[in-house]
């Protein structure tokens, strides 16, 4: 293992890609970009040609998610 790798391993991600946020939040890619498309999606940034999503982007999307669910169930 180089020197780069170790390091890492040991630090955790600031941000997650696509595939990652959809894996990690149990949703298709289609219902990512559905809830993007309609403004109820996460934050997003651009690094060059991919998107990631930050981890504190995902956080308040997920408090957002939770708190329209409580207004619906209402």
């Amino acid at each position: 293992m180089s020197k780069t790798q170790g390091l890492a391993a040991r630090v955790p991600p600031h941000a997650l890609t696509v595939d990652e946020f959809c894996h990690s939040h149990r949703i298709s890619r289609a219902l990512f970009y559905l809830l993007q498309k309609e403004n109820r999606g996460p934050r997003v940034m651009k690094c060059g040609r991919r998107t990631l999503i930050a981890l504190e982007s995902a956080e308040a999307w997920r408090r957002l998610m939770e708190a329209a669910t409580v207004r619906e169930a209402a």
